[in-house]
């Protein structure tokens, strides 16, 4: 059996989960059911969503009867969040051909090379120098209006002083 990582716990779970934030709701241990998109203007949850990502659901939000993604595009609003798998893939797969022009042409790549992702505590440590943290307590803290179903297993009150600029002003 293959190393497993905490990473790969939930890669399977992410495309349901978000689906459930955009078009479906949750109903709290007390309280009633509501949508997310009821509490949150469409614009605001598709702001989570990944450019990169958003190819899979967008005739799906647009046909959600209560048309809450009305104004919602491929590109607009911009996202939150920035996928890097694409070039961090590019950028191994130039370090691995043992070519020099490509092994230059990755080294400088600023996307890659820079590190611009603080931790989202607001301490001064860069994403690499930190441990996994899951999608869902992120989110959990962007979303403070609604209860989300959690599914990683670090219990959330450690998540809860995240610093709000991490996810910008956007």
């Amino acid at each position: 059996m293959g190393h497993f990582s905490t990473s790969d716990a939930f890669k399977n779970l992410w495309p349901g989960f978000l689906w459930n934030m955009l078009s479906r709701g949750h109903t709290p241990k007390f309280g009633s059911h509501y949508y997310f998109h009821e509490v949150y203007s469409g614009e605001h949850l598709w702001q989570v969503i990944p450019i990169s990502m958003r190819k899979w659901w967008i005739q799906s939000i647009h046909s959600i009867s209560s048309q809450p993604y009305s104004q919602c595009t491929l590109s607009s609003p911009e996202s939150i969040f920035e996928d890097r798998t694409d070039s961090l893939h590019n950028f191994e797969l130039d370090l691995d051909s043992g070519d020099q022009a490509r092994l230059q042409k990755a080294l400088n790549d600023d996307g890659v090379m820079i590190t611009n992702v603080l931790c989202p505590f607001g301490c001064t440590d860069f994403a690499q120098q930190s441990q996994y943290v899951g999608w869902d307590l992120i989110l959990q803290r962007y979303l403070l209006k609604v209860v989300m179903p959690l599914y990683s297993e670090a219990d959330y009150h450690n998540f809860h002083s995240m610093s709000p600029h991490f996810l910008g002003s956007r």
